[in-house]
């Protein structure tokens, strides 16, 4: 699942994923999907909302429009949201996504936004944005932005890294559960394990792993000697799906 970076303040919420042809042996990208394609599903949901109230646009319901100029924000019709192909021949299967500003501006304390693309003849793909307040392309020292380069160990945060709060119970952390085809898989019995700081072993997480819905996509929540490392991997095993692996850096 892809982790975007989105600045709450900023207005300027497009998305881009990578939607796998569901025919495709070789994790070929779909192409030709566009926001009149059958059965296009784009779903999206903060993290402290409640399952009814996830986002839902349609193609069926008339709720998905193209996107105007690629790369340049233009606002959505209220209750709708964006899609279109980028370029087909140079990046098969990459799609543009311009969702409400609504979406990641809402006065709750969610950290983070989760989505999922459906379509026919695609497989589902599920991305995620991380939520935040400062601009990390601004430098440093300009606009009041506070930087979380890294944490009080000195440990730098890498690409693909994910990022909590050290020490502090952690509720809700969301992830994915795949099959072999690329798929996700619903109503399994999920264990949840985590390595702190290079320990020799995995130990299971006490929260009890539960599913949001029937999406294939769990939840777990952690205590607060949990999060208490520099450094965590976290893995997810299911009979009948891919174990999922994190890698999460702390922050002070």
């Amino acid at each position: 699942m892809k982790l975007q970076y989105v600045r709450t303040a900023a207005n300027n919420p497009i998305i881009r994923v990578f939607v796998q042809d569901s025919t495709s042996t070789t994790g070929a990208g779909k192409t030709g999907l566009s926001s009149a394609s059958t059965g296009l599903n784009i779903t999206v949901m903060r993290e402290l909302d409640a399952a009814a109230a996830a986002k839902i646009y349609t193609h069926a319901g008339g709720t998905t429009d193209a996107v105007s100029v690629i790369g340049t924000y233009l606002a959505p019709t209220s209750g709708h949201c964006k899609f279109s192909e980028i370029d087909s021949v140079n990046l098969p299967g990459v799609y543009e996504i311009q969702l409400e500003q609504a979406t990641f501006n809402a006065a709750d304390a969610s950290r983070f936004v989760t989505g999922m693309v459906q379509a026919t003849g695609a497989a589902p793909c599920p991305f995620e944005c991380q939520l935040g307040a400062f601009d990390p392309n601004t430098a440093l020292g300009q606009s009041g932005d506070v930087y979380p380069l890294a944490n009080s160990s000195g440990v730098k945060v890498a690409t693909g890294q994910l990022t909590i709060k050290k020490n502090v119970a952690l509720a809700n952390w969301q992830f994915p559960m795949f099959s072999s085809a690329g798929n996700l898989v619903s109503g399994l019995t999920v264990t949840a394990l985590i390595c702190q700081d290079g320990a020799s072993s995995f130990t299971a997480l006490a929260g009890a792993v539960s599913e949001i819905g029937s999406t294939g996509i769990y939840r777990v929540n952690w205590l607060a000697a949990e999060t208490n490392a520099n450094v965590i991997g976290f893995l997810a095993t299911a009979s009948g799906a891919l174990s999922t692996f994190q890698t999460i850096v702390t922050q002070a």
